[in-house]
């Protein structure tokens, strides 16, 4: 804000605290031409604030701000009922600025002559600060120059591990479709061990059940034969016990001789019957082992 305005609104505080009127609606236009901001207007909502708080912080707002909110002040002042302050406002602005015409006509040469020594200064500074302002401005162009270079380079490297990474995904897809075959091929090798071992359990129980089939036919034949060896050795003995008996008989010597040989075939044991393979594998054998035995033994005597 101009020094000349804010003057005339120091000048003025304590009379536009006393006769302000209309607060709202002033700040309302104020906010309206972006004067004030919304969260500066909230401040002034609610009853926390006294009248002379709301004019202070006003004026406060306004000499920060500057520009055309003194004019759009007035304005508001004289649409809302204030014009006295208004025109006390102006009365204040115009003295300053008389005050200022008189005591610039009153300047002596040697206070020229100062004010142009001090402006020389001021420009020299300035010069000096411009001066330290376009070396670093130099230096932030190289800087940034740099910092695109880099960036470049870096768009140039993610470029590549662009195409890296799309090769990769490319193998990484030929890969999972390799597994994913593989995983395919083991699900059947698997189905087909899994298939081969309940084949062989299932031909393992057959040759069991088969095993135990054949022992029992053993046991069978066995029992078969040893019965048979009994029904022999008491046929043999009952035979031999009833023969004799008839050699008492008078007969002549050629039969007596007969039946003596035939009572010695008897007595002697006959060789076990011999089978085929089919047969002994079946089981359909009913050799007796015993009379095998004793028919060795008789043939081959220890």
């Amino acid at each position: 804000m101009d020094p000349t305005q804010k003057t005339a609104l120091t000048k003025c505080n304590l009379y536009i605290k006393k006769n302000l009127t209309n607060i709202d609606r002033i700040l309302d236009i104020l906010l309206k031409e972006g004067c004030l901001l919304w969260d500066e207007r909230i401040q002034f909502s609610g009853g926390e604030k006294s009248s002379d708080d709301k004019c202070q912080t006003l004026l406060e707002i306004l000499v920060r701000r500057g520009g055309i909110c003194y004019k759009t002040f007035i304005d508001s002042l004289k649409s809302t009922g204030n014009e006295h302050i208004a025109k006390e406002i102006e009365d204040a602005l115009s003295v300053r600025k008389g005050d200022d015409k008189l005591m610039f006509e009153s300047d002596t040469d040697d206070e020229k002559d100062k004010t142009i020594t001090d402006l020389r200064v001021r420009i020299d500074e300035l010069t000096s600060e411009l001066e330290d302002k376009n070396v670093k401005l130099k230096l932030l162009r190289d800087q940034q120059r740099r910092a695109l270079d880099d960036l470049r380079k870096q768009r140039e490297k993610n470029t590549e591990k662009d195409s890296q990474i799309k090769i990769l995904e490319r193998k990484n897809h030929d890969l999972e479709k390799e597994i994913n075959k593989l995983k395919t091929t083991i699900e059947n090798i698997q189905k087909q061990l899994r298939r081969i071992e309940e084949e062989k359990k299932k031909t393992a129980n057959e040759q069991l059940r088969a095993i135990q089939n054949l022992e029992r036919k053993q046991d069978a034949t066995q029992k078969t034969c040893d019965k048979l060896c009994e029904n022999f050795t008491a046929f043999a003995r009952d035979f031999s016990k009833n023969f004799p008996m008839q050699a008492e008989v008078k007969v002549p010597n050629q039969k007596a001789q007969a039946i003596k040989e035939a009572q010695d075939e008897v007595q002697k044991p006959s060789p076990p019957k011999k089978f085929n393979s089919r047969q002994r594998r079946r089981g359909l054998s009913t050799c007796n082992f015993s009379d095998a035995a004793d028919w060795r033994n008789a043939r081959t005597p220890r």
